[in-house]
């Protein structure tokens, strides 16, 4: 199977494991095997495949069940509160991770035009190098006129700064590319990026926004199930990369000194569900800023590559009148 269509089954099987233990109250392991019973075989290979992931087996990394029986193993909550894992986490992927997702797929769409700008504007200007050019010059040598200043500075090192500078750009884009689709693959994956900031145009701004809404995301789901304050530190923590440290919460300063006041007087819940609706709207913002941000860069851009090269090509047009 493809991996989309290994992710559909996997996605149906967790569902359906949240709807057995959560509303029929069976056991993990009855909803298995009542799966398994009338299962087709790519459905087999999907449940299969979640044993091996409910018992640390395999590499299970790029799907988000193996982050919920990772929860339910380091956090130490019983496998009874499976289902309300994946139906709280398939809820809030309803409600707002796919606004989140789309907005990625429109930044995708973003570089993907940009990127193409910049392979037309190349291709044209290499044709302006090695076809038109020369035509205007041995023109101009018949006219004993020589070419415009600024057609001549485009012929020769003004041509070769410009393509040296779309393939620079080209390049950068390639990278930030490359690294905002590993952000998304973690995002989808309900994993905590460690893709490096200075690899993407916004900086750690963005970064921080999406790791801050997926940490706030698994606090909520570890809550909801049960979880203590210290096993909700070492799972966030751990996520992070920073070991299993059960003193704080790995969060901005100001999101994590809430927390903890409203822990004090007894709406940690209200509050958690308050910041978790918050980095959301947060993310959003940061997004569409970039998108915006982006798109604006790739238009001006765009027409100074353009603007030079008619100017370049019209210049010799008009200067052959009055030489002629």
């Amino acid at each position: 199977m493809t991996r989309p269509e290994i992710d559909d089954d996997l996605e149906f099987v967790g569902r359906q494991l949240a709807f057995l233990t959560r509303d029929s109250s069976l056991s993990l392991d009855e909803s298995l095997a009542r799966m398994s019973k009338v299962a087709d075989p790519d459905i087999s290979e999907s449940i299969d495949y979640v044993r091996r992931l409910r018992s640390g087996e395999g590499s299970g990394q790029e799907h988000v069940l193996s982050q919920i029986f990772g929860m339910i193993r380091k956090a130490g909550l019983n496998e009874s509160k499976v289902g309300d894992l994946i139906g709280e986490y398939y809820r809030l992927k309803k409600e707002t991770d796919q606004d989140l997702a789309n907005y990625f797929l429109a930044i995708k769409g973003t570089f993907n035009y940009g990127l193409t700008v910049l392979a037309v504007a190349l291709v044209v200007s290499l044709l302006f190098t090695i076809k038109l050019v020369p035509n205007f010059q041995a023109v101009f040598n018949e006219l004993g006129s020589d070419l415009p200043a600024f057609t001549a500075f485009m012929m020769g090192g003004g041509n070769l700064f410009f393509i040296g500078l779309i393939l620079f750009i080209m390049a950068v884009l390639g990278m930030t590319g490359m690294a905002l689709y590993k952000v998304y693959k973690d995002f989808t994956a309900f994993r905590y990026s460690r893709v490096p900031d200075r690899l993407l145009l916004s900086g750690s701004s963005m970064l921080g926004a999406i790791n801050d809404y997926t940490l706030l995301k698994a606090m909520y789901l570890l809550v909801r199930a049960g979880a203590g304050h210290d096993a909700v530190c070492r799972f966030t923590n751990e996520m992070a990369g920073r070991g299993a440290v059960a003193s704080e919460l790995p969060l901005r300063d100001q999101a994590r000194s809430r927390l903890q006041y409203a822990d004090r007087i007894g709406t940690y819940i209200s509050e958690l569900e308050y910041q978790l609706s918050h980095a959301s709207f947060r993310l959003t913002d940061e997004l569409a800023g970039f998108r915006a941000t982006f798109n604006v860069g790739i238009q001006v851009l765009t027409l100074i590559l353009i603007g030079a090269m008619v100017i370049g090509f019209y210049l010799p047009i008009f200067q052959l009148g009055k030489a002629v």
